[in-house]
């Protein structure tokens, strides 16, 4: 092993001990991907790894970790840290599902309390965002013209709408009962010309920050605003020319259609923010529910709600204390500690079935993001001591810029022999890492292995290596439906200990898949037409009746 300390427990085929290091300095940057077909273990292998990534050693507060997802595979992992931690810290591990509705709104233009201007990586994601929400859907980026009145309007937006600006918004007593209540009790006196901005300053003064951040929410621009912004005469008037081919609509009004659309088709992003966070560290979000499959609409949507959920998850984790002189003086002292602290903290961004964002266009805007974010952590790593994980089922999911920035690269199999020589291709593999790599199978009793590179200031490192967990592990990791159903089910009655503690003695295994399957075959002809979930059900209740008789529970 290339690495001196051990964070991953792994090992070797012969079963030797191999210490793996997470956020190690044997690396110059922490970026990996993973790729597996179906049920070849790849949302395991991502669960293990961020298990021991919060667990390593020398960590004075938990680490930050977010993991974007389509489906509740991270929900493991997520629930196993809340069940550990004390019940004052359970809210700094949360597992939430986006939802496209106005009640679970995220603004992107929202800034950093008090700073009335985005920063400068918070704008590069705003523009990378409103491009994708103006690219046709039949083309993969915007018509020419529009990205750059995009900037400039996006510039001019947040300057009318500052403290100073010529129209910043004002003061609606009837937008946030918990901000007026307070207020009101605190001796602020307001009227007609009042803005939220004289709002935020009054309540950050009486150090009532959470209340602070509240105001300013209403404080931001939102896309209405932007889309009424791009045809104004003193934004527009350099950006007039005609489109080809659309009967003469201009430059302006075909921005200014394509966020209306916007506004129509997504409210998650159409409205003031009322989706949060709070505190958490460590956090799973799942996707499922806004991420649709089939045609150019869906994969658009998909781009927007990936983007979206980098955005409230982990856009935080690439400001730095360098930008501390973009913060209105007033509001440093605050933000400061806040800075230097995240700065010293590991971070992690995760992001698994990355083949659903549609990343294979390098001039597509999610695209670009998704470089921007691998280049900063390449780049800066040290000072953002930051690691991204990119998962998906094939090595083709991954364009060649992403891989050529990737550090530790793992083959959890291959499809087919056609596969296998092309990842060995790409990755210089001898005919021995060839030969084992067309050997992996799919995980089982005893592991699951896969060909591991490591890209280290020693060289590159090359092994065949096996991930093997234990009951307790395989079962709150485990990202099965039929497991994770019952597993649910007895956090939901027991909690995560006294279910995870049942679950490895009535089925060390850490599956009960093959148990559906032997009862449906002792079923056979006799009653056809019972399902996979009346045999879940069953098992549940005869593990909660033999607990009750051995004693386990009441």
């Amino acid at each position: 092993s290339p690495f001196d300390l051990c964070d991953l427990p792994l090992r070797t085929p012969d079963g030797k001990f191999m210490p793996i290091g997470l956020v190690h300095s044997a690396q110059a940057s922490w970026n990996e991907i993973v790729f597996a077909g179906m049920g070849a273990g790849k949302s395991f292998f991502l669960n293990t790894l961020n298990f021991f990534f919060i667990l390593r050693a020398g960590q004075a507060r938990l680490p930050w970790l977010t993991v974007i997802d389509i489906g509740p595979s991270s929900s493991g992992v997520i629930n196993l840290i809340r069940s550990a931690l004390p019940r004052e810290m359970q809210h700094l591990a949360i597992f939430a599902r986006l939802k496209n509705l106005a009640d679970s709104a995220i603004n992107p233009f929202d800034t950093l309390l008090g700073c009335p201007y985005p920063l400068r990586s918070h704008l590069e994601f705003l523009n990378n965002l409103l491009q994708l929400l103006c690219t046709p859907l039949d083309a993969r980026t915007p018509a020419d013209g529009i990205a750059q009145l995009l900037r400039t309007a996006v510039d001019t937006l947040y300057r009318d709408l500052a403290p100073n600006g010529t129209r910043p918004k004002h003061f609606d007593p009837y937008a946030d009962s918990q901000v007026t209540t307070y207020i009101q009790q605190a001796g602020c006196v307001w009227d007609a010309k009042s803005t939220w901005w004289e709002i935020v300053a009054f309540l950050f003064e009486r150090k009532e920050y959470a209340l602070a951040i509240r105001a300013q929410r209403f404080a931001m621009p939102v896309i209405a605003d932007l889309a009424c912004l791009v045809t104004d005469q003193t934004v527009c008037e350099n950006y007039t020319a005609v489109l080809a081919g659309t009967g003469g609509e201009t430059v302006p009004n075909a921005c200014a259609r394509h966020l209306i659309s916007a506004i129509k088709e997504y409210p998650i992003l159409s409205n003031y923010t009322r989706f949060s966070l709070g505190a958490a560290r460590i956090i799973g979000l799942d996707l499922s529910e806004v991420t649709p499959r089939g045609g150019a609409q869906a994969e658009r949507q998909s781009g927007i709600m990936y983007m979206m959920a980098r955005y409230v998850g982990a856009a935080h984790f690439f400001n730095t204390p360098d930008e501390i002189s973009e913060i209105p003086e007033q509001y440093r002292s605050y933000h400061r500690p806040i800075l230097e602290s995240l700065a010293q903290d590991p971070k992690r961004l995760c992001y698994d079935e990355f083949h659903r964002a549609s990343c294979q266009d390098m001039n597509n805007p999610l695209s670009r993001q998704i470089i921007s974010d691998l280049t900063t952590a390449t780049r800066e790593a040290r000072k953002l001591n930051l690691s991204i994980g990119l998962y998906s089922q094939r090595l083709q999911d991954f364009p060649k810029e992403l891989v050529a920035m990737a550090t530790s690269i793992y083959a959890l199999g291959a499809g087919n022999q056609a596969e296998a020589e092309e990842i060995a291709e790409r990755f210089g593999f001898s005919h021995a890492a060839y030969d084992a790599l067309r050997r992996i199978t799919r995980p089982n009793a005893r592991g699951a292995s896969c060909i591991a590179l490591y890209r280290t200031e020693y060289g590159e490192c090359l092994q065949k290596v096996t991930n093997s967990a234990g009951s307790f592990a395989r079962w709150a990791f485990s990202t099965t439906a039929e497991d994770m159903r019952l597993r649910n089910a007895l956090y939901a009655r027991l909690g995560c200990r006294k279910a995870l503690t049942l679950l490895h003695r009535y089925y060390p295994g850490g599956s009960i898949k093959e148990e559906i399957e032997t009862r449906k075959m002792q079923i056979g002809e006799r009653q056809t037409d019972e399902g996979g979930e009346d045999i879940e059900e069953t098992i549940l209740k005869e593990m909660l009746e033999r607990a009750r008789k051995d004693g386990e529970i009441l």
